[in-house]
């Protein structure tokens, strides 16, 4: 079976575009059509996802603005590729990662929303908080 390629890309506030893709061994011949449901169930609002979380490179811009810019990355797709791995992460570890995400949506107008947005509350549960009333929880 052949490689995946897994493309994703990053806009930060100005809507500039930064893309990229990450060529995954397929040694356990995951299918892709099970792949792509896994990572859409992780996904907030279909779109969005940590790059940390998924060991994934950081696509963001050197000129990143924490105030202005968003945190997440965007997905793509996934698609099968002959093209030979970028990465040594085999295909098996980005998807352990993906199960493993802890991200938590904090609705910014609820008072914890308020305290993150603000900065008086850190990451240090292990949880991370996507900012913005559109924000929706995905286990």
């Amino acid at each position: 079976m052949a490689n995946i390629k897994f493309s994703y890309l990053y806009r930060d506030g100005g809507n500039y575009k930064n893309y990229d893709s990450v060529v995954f061994a397929n040694p356990n011949r995951i299918e892709v059509s099970e792949l792509e449901n896994l990572i859409k169930s992780k996904l907030v609002y279909d779109t969005w996802f940590y790059h940390d979380e998924w060991k994934l490179p950081n696509l963001r811009f050197i000129d990143w603005n924490f105030e202005t810019d968003p945190t997440w990355h965007e997905f793509e797709n996934v698609e099968y590729t002959d093209e030979p791995p970028n990465t040594s992460m085999i295909l098996s570890k980005l998807i352990y990662n993906i199960i493993q995400q802890q991200t938590m949506c904090i609705d910014h107008f609820t008072d914890i929303g308020k305290m993150v947005a603000s900065s008086r509350v850190s990451d240090s549960s292990g949880y991370r908080p996507l900012r913005g009333p559109q924000c929706r929880r995905r286990a």
